[in-house]
């Protein structure tokens, strides 16, 4: 209901500036806040899996709209001293509407697992060989691995090897509980898209849960990280949390802050008799809303 209302304020939008009666050069500067509002807050960008899965759709309603909105933009382009202004606020308005594409297609089964995709798992028989060489190790026997010739697998062996005694290293240091769950989220955040767990990762969950020797660490303590890194999966499924936890995001965010206060700016010093109070307000009011 949500999208549907979105679009259908949109439709009314743009019929309204389209109206010969209105002034073209106010109307003009609102037509990009069609794209800012249509964007969403950072809260919330889809109300179920679903609606991940529907990404191209709205990537196509996506594209629409801004060619609608350029339509009136270009037919208002002659003599328009506002320009500086509207151009800033295209800007603003297709950043903000293009995380969420972006933010949907990252939530939905396929773009998920292509963000997390590693390198292939060298399967079970290596499982099983790292298994038992731990056990044999914790029983106190001596253990060593030969690597004969140059076999890359046995060296990639010896290697995991280490890193899994390093995971247990990992987890025995003071962490915070939100910097635990992190980590745990960037390990089993895979198997929502059915994918599996290597050798390294299940060790590292083995180590945590079951080879722990800090004994403040209790139950309750595993469902409080537990229960952090599922806010963790709710943030990247359901929010914007895909862009706004990466660099190019941060750069784009401060982009459209930018030129959106920018565009405040020029809206303050510029000579405002030909508009009306009530669009004066409402002006300041989608400027400040942005």
């Amino acid at each position: 209901m949500g999208n549907i209302g979105g679009k259908s304020s949109s439709s009314s939008t743009i019929a309204s500036v389209t109206n010969p009666d209105n002034s073209p050069i106010i109307f003009a500067f609102w037509t990009p806040f069609l794209l800012l509002h249509l964007g969403g807050p950072d809260t919330i960008t889809a109300y179920s899996i679903e609606d991940n899965e529907m990404w191209l759709r709205h990537l196509i309603g996506f594209l629409f709209e801004l060619l609608s909105a350029s339509v009136i933009f270009f037919c208002s382009f002659k003599d328009n001293p506002m320009m500086p202004a509207t151009v800033l606020m295209f800007v603003v308005g297709i950043i903000k509407y293009g995380e969420r594409t972006y933010s949907l297609y990252s939530g939905s089964i396929n773009g998920f697992r292509e963000s997390i995709l590693g390198p292939p798992d060298p399967g079970q028989n290596y499982a099983k060989f790292m298994t038992e060489f731990d056990s044999r190790e914790q029983a106190g026997l001596d253990v060593e691995i030969v690597i004969s010739g140059a076999d890359s697998e046995a060296k990639r062996a010896l290697a995991d090897l280490e890193e899994a005694k390093a995971a247990r290293v990992l987890w025995n240091t003071n962490m915070s509980l939100e910097q635990q769950a992190f980590n745990f989220f960037l390990i089993f955040r895979r198997l929502f898209v059915d994918l599996i767990l290597n050798y390294e990762e299940n060790s590292i969950s083995h180590a945590y849960f079951l080879e722990r020797e800090n004994l403040s660490y209790s139950p309750t303590t595993a469902f409080l990280v537990i229960g952090v890194e599922l806010n963790f999966i709710y943030d990247m499924v359901y929010t914007k949390a895909p862009v706004t936890y990466r660099k190019a995001g941060c750069v784009l965010r401060f982009i459209a802050s930018a030129c959106l206060i920018s565009s405040l700016l020029i809206f303050i010093h510029h000579d405002k008799g030909g508009f009306t109070h009530i669009d004066i307000a409402i002006t300041y009011a989608l400027l400040l809303g942005g």
